[in-house]
Protein backbone atom coordinates (compact mmCIF):
# COMPACT_ATOMS: atom_id res chain seq x y z
CA UNK A 1 0.00 0.00 0.00
CA UNK A 2 1.41 3.31 -0.89
CA UNK A 3 1.50 6.31 1.60
CA UNK A 4 0.58 9.98 0.07
CA UNK A 5 2.60 12.78 1.50
CA UNK A 6 1.17 15.99 1.56
CA UNK A 7 3.14 19.33 1.56
CA UNK A 8 2.80 22.86 1.06
CA UNK A 9 4.68 26.02 -0.39
CA UNK A 10 4.65 29.16 1.64
CA UNK A 11 5.91 32.78 0.47
CA UNK A 12 9.05 33.20 3.76
CA UNK A 13 9.40 36.91 2.70
CA UNK A 14 8.31 39.29 5.09
CA UNK A 15 4.55 40.87 4.62
CA UNK A 16 4.92 44.47 3.31
CA UNK A 17 2.87 46.92 5.21
CA UNK A 18 -0.38 47.81 3.76
CA UNK A 19 -0.29 51.11 4.81
CA UNK A 20 3.61 51.09 3.74
CA UNK A 21 3.44 54.78 1.16
CA UNK A 22 6.95 53.26 -0.69
CA UNK A 23 4.62 50.42 -1.87
CA UNK A 24 2.23 51.42 -4.74
CA UNK A 25 0.19 49.19 -7.21
CA UNK A 26 -0.46 50.19 -10.72
CA UNK A 27 -3.51 48.70 -13.03
CA UNK A 28 -2.85 48.80 -16.37
CA UNK A 29 -5.11 47.98 -18.84
CA UNK A 30 -5.08 48.79 -22.51
CA UNK A 31 -6.76 52.41 -22.06
CA UNK A 32 -5.86 53.28 -18.62
CA UNK A 33 -2.73 53.56 -15.77
CA UNK A 34 -4.30 53.62 -12.55
CA UNK A 35 -1.76 54.13 -10.07
CA UNK A 36 -2.59 53.63 -6.00
CA UNK A 37 -1.63 56.58 -4.99
CA UNK A 38 0.23 59.95 -6.86
CA UNK A 39 3.21 60.25 -4.31
CA UNK A 40 5.00 58.32 -2.49
CA UNK A 41 8.39 59.52 -0.40
CA UNK A 42 12.16 59.32 -1.52
CA UNK A 43 14.18 56.10 -0.79
CA UNK A 44 13.47 52.71 -1.93
CA UNK A 45 9.89 52.35 -3.70
CA UNK A 46 7.95 49.99 -5.17
CA UNK A 47 5.57 49.49 -8.11
CA UNK A 48 3.54 46.40 -8.02
CA UNK A 49 2.20 46.53 -12.06
CA UNK A 50 -0.46 44.61 -12.56
CA UNK A 51 -1.59 43.97 -16.47
CA UNK A 52 -5.23 44.13 -16.49
CA UNK A 53 -5.76 44.47 -20.39
CA UNK A 54 -4.97 42.02 -23.53
CA UNK A 55 -2.00 43.29 -24.64
CA UNK A 56 1.57 42.90 -23.01
CA UNK A 57 2.25 46.40 -21.41
CA UNK A 58 5.39 48.07 -19.85
CA UNK A 59 5.50 50.30 -17.36
CA UNK A 60 7.72 53.81 -16.74
CA UNK A 61 9.26 56.46 -14.55
CA UNK A 62 10.20 58.92 -16.71
CA UNK A 63 12.36 61.74 -15.04
CA UNK A 64 10.98 65.70 -14.97
CA UNK A 65 11.49 66.33 -18.68
CA UNK A 66 9.04 63.18 -19.56
CA UNK A 67 11.88 62.13 -21.70
CA UNK A 68 14.67 60.56 -19.73
CA UNK A 69 14.01 56.89 -18.20
CA UNK A 70 14.55 56.64 -14.43
CA UNK A 71 13.18 52.82 -14.33
CA UNK A 72 10.98 50.64 -15.91
CA UNK A 73 9.83 46.78 -16.29
CA UNK A 74 8.84 45.68 -19.34
CA UNK A 75 6.95 42.41 -20.64
CA UNK A 76 3.91 42.04 -18.56
CA UNK A 77 1.63 40.01 -20.08
CA UNK A 78 -2.08 39.84 -19.47
CA UNK A 79 -3.04 38.25 -15.72
CA UNK A 80 0.76 38.90 -14.80
CA UNK A 81 2.16 41.02 -12.08
CA UNK A 82 5.61 42.48 -12.08
CA UNK A 83 7.80 44.43 -9.39
CA UNK A 84 9.65 47.56 -10.48
CA UNK A 85 12.01 48.44 -7.15
CA UNK A 86 13.95 51.67 -7.32
CA UNK A 87 15.51 54.37 -5.02
CA UNK A 88 13.70 57.37 -6.16
CA UNK A 89 15.04 60.91 -5.73
CA UNK A 90 12.53 63.85 -4.09
CA UNK A 91 10.93 65.63 -7.46
CA UNK A 92 8.38 65.18 -9.98
CA UNK A 93 8.21 62.33 -12.43
CA UNK A 94 5.93 61.03 -14.77
CA UNK A 95 4.37 57.27 -14.66
CA UNK A 96 3.48 55.82 -17.81
CA UNK A 97 1.83 52.45 -18.77
CA UNK A 98 2.39 51.30 -22.51
CA UNK A 99 0.18 49.25 -23.54
CA UNK A 100 1.17 47.06 -26.72
CA UNK A 101 4.50 48.54 -25.77
CA UNK A 102 3.71 50.90 -28.36
CA UNK A 103 3.71 54.91 -28.45
CA UNK A 104 4.52 57.57 -25.87
CA UNK A 105 2.19 55.51 -23.11
CA UNK A 106 -0.69 56.90 -20.43
CA UNK A 107 1.51 58.99 -18.27
CA UNK A 108 0.30 60.81 -15.62
CA UNK A 109 2.33 63.48 -13.19
CA UNK A 110 3.96 61.42 -10.05
CA UNK A 111 5.28 63.28 -7.04
CA UNK A 112 8.36 61.94 -5.05
CA UNK A 113 8.38 63.84 -1.42
CA UNK A 114 11.66 64.28 0.35
CA UNK A 115 11.62 61.63 3.29
CA UNK A 116 14.93 62.98 4.52
CA UNK A 117 16.52 59.80 4.08
CA UNK A 118 20.02 59.74 3.38
CA UNK A 119 21.28 59.22 0.56
CA UNK A 120 23.96 55.94 -0.42
CA UNK A 121 27.50 56.48 0.01
CA UNK A 122 30.93 54.51 -0.17
CA UNK A 123 30.55 51.52 -1.76
CA UNK A 124 27.25 51.53 -2.80
CA UNK A 125 27.10 54.81 -4.37
CA UNK A 126 30.40 53.93 -6.45
CA UNK A 127 28.48 50.60 -7.63
CA UNK A 128 25.55 52.39 -8.01
CA UNK A 129 27.30 55.30 -10.03
CA UNK A 130 29.06 52.53 -12.31
CA UNK A 131 25.81 50.69 -13.29
CA UNK A 132 24.43 53.94 -14.80
CA UNK A 133 27.86 54.89 -16.40
CA UNK A 134 27.23 51.54 -18.03
CA UNK A 135 23.78 51.95 -19.10
CA UNK A 136 24.17 55.02 -20.63
CA UNK A 137 27.17 54.54 -22.62
CA UNK A 138 25.39 50.73 -23.77
CA UNK A 139 22.39 53.43 -24.96
CA UNK A 140 24.44 55.74 -26.54
CA UNK A 141 26.13 53.36 -27.95
CA UNK A 142 23.09 51.32 -29.25
CA UNK A 143 21.34 54.51 -30.77
CA UNK A 144 21.55 53.63 -34.36
CA UNK A 145 23.26 56.65 -35.77
CA UNK A 146 21.83 59.05 -33.35
CA UNK A 147 24.86 59.02 -30.36
CA UNK A 148 28.44 60.38 -31.58
CA UNK A 149 29.99 56.94 -31.68
CA UNK A 150 33.51 58.56 -31.59
CA UNK A 151 33.11 59.27 -27.79
CA UNK A 152 32.18 55.83 -27.24
CA UNK A 153 35.88 54.26 -28.63
CA UNK A 154 38.55 55.18 -26.03
CA UNK A 155 42.23 55.04 -25.81
CA UNK A 156 43.76 52.57 -23.78
CA UNK A 157 43.63 54.82 -20.45
CA UNK A 158 41.28 57.11 -21.26
CA UNK A 159 37.85 56.82 -20.35
CA UNK A 160 35.77 54.12 -18.22
CA UNK A 161 34.24 52.41 -20.83
CA UNK A 162 34.22 51.85 -24.47
CA UNK A 163 34.41 49.29 -27.44
CA UNK A 164 37.23 47.67 -25.94
CA UNK A 165 35.30 46.90 -22.11
CA UNK A 166 35.32 48.16 -18.71
CA UNK A 167 38.26 49.29 -17.01
CA UNK A 168 39.25 47.52 -14.61
CA UNK A 169 38.11 48.88 -11.07
CA UNK A 170 40.98 50.50 -8.89
CA UNK A 171 42.25 48.73 -5.97
CA UNK A 172 41.69 49.95 -2.52
CA UNK A 173 38.22 50.60 -3.85
CA UNK A 174 36.11 47.82 -1.76
CA UNK A 175 34.78 46.54 -5.73
CA UNK A 176 37.11 44.02 -5.67
CA UNK A 177 37.43 40.21 -4.53
CA UNK A 178 40.04 38.62 -2.98
CA UNK A 179 43.37 39.11 -4.96
CA UNK A 180 42.25 42.32 -6.43
CA UNK A 181 40.17 40.89 -9.15
CA UNK A 182 36.22 41.72 -9.99
CA UNK A 183 33.75 39.23 -7.85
Amino acid sequence: MASLGLSACTDNAAPASVNDPRRLTVSATDTACQLSAITAPSGTVTFAVTNNGSLVTEFYLFGPDGLRILAEVENIGPGLTRELVLTAPAGKVFAACKPGMQGAGIRQEFTVTDSGEVALTGDEAAMIALAAEQYRLYVRGSGGGVADRHDIVRRPGQGRFGRRGPRPLPRGSGLLGAGGNRG
